[in-house]
């Protein structure tokens, strides 16, 4: 019996606390891709985010890392997510992780056996959506790597055609 009262306390004070859901990366990567196009949005624009990580090589700078992004209010809150949620050292557990929420799963060292890759990943979304995951972990100077998440609707028409290749990220110094 004498265990069984602080349990009971536990148990009582667990259940009166709020239930708080914290937002996870699925939460926000699902919001991106399927959000509604809002009246201003232009249709034939891709919602797309890039996020880059080592970019910024200036003295001072010990670790970059970034995110740039179409001009939809989704894409926008979704870098603004992005850049306090993502991990600042292991640029390859953003894009296994928008994997992980379409139901791939990774052995455990995937994060580094995957650098050096270039490339693009199609991921079949909701409600015909696609997602185009391109990664470029090779081709950028002096250590930078980036990923850009581009949706788009199976029967869209888009301007233009194809994405520009992942190129290197402008360094903005802010005073």
């Amino acid at each position: 019996m004498k265990h069984v009262l602080p349990f009971i306390v536990v148990v009582s004070l667990l259940g009166s606390q709020p239930a708080t859901a914290a937002t996870t990366l699925c939460d926000v990567i699902r919001s991106f891709e399927t959000a509604v196009p809002a009246k201003i949005d232009n249709p034939r624009e891709r919602r797309w985010i890039e996020f880059h990580w080592g970019f910024d090589h200036s003295p001072g700078t010990i670790w970059s890392w970034g995110c740039q992004h179409s001009t939809q209010a989704i894409a926008s809150q979704t870098c603004g997510w992005l850049k306090d949620n993502t991990n600042q050292e292991f640029a390859m557990m953003l894009p296994h992780g928008i994997m992980a929420c379409y139901g791939y799963r990774f052995p455990a060292h995937a994060n580094t056996d995957w650098s050096e890759l270039k490339g693009t990943i199609a991921l079949h979304g909701r409600n015909g959506n696609r997602l185009l995951l391109d990664l470029n972990y090779r081709d950028l100077p002096l250590g930078e790597v980036a990923m850009r998440l581009a949706v788009e609707h199976e029967n869209g028409d888009y301007i233009p055609e194809e994405l520009p290749a992942i190129a290197t990220m402008p360094v903005t110094k802010t005073e």
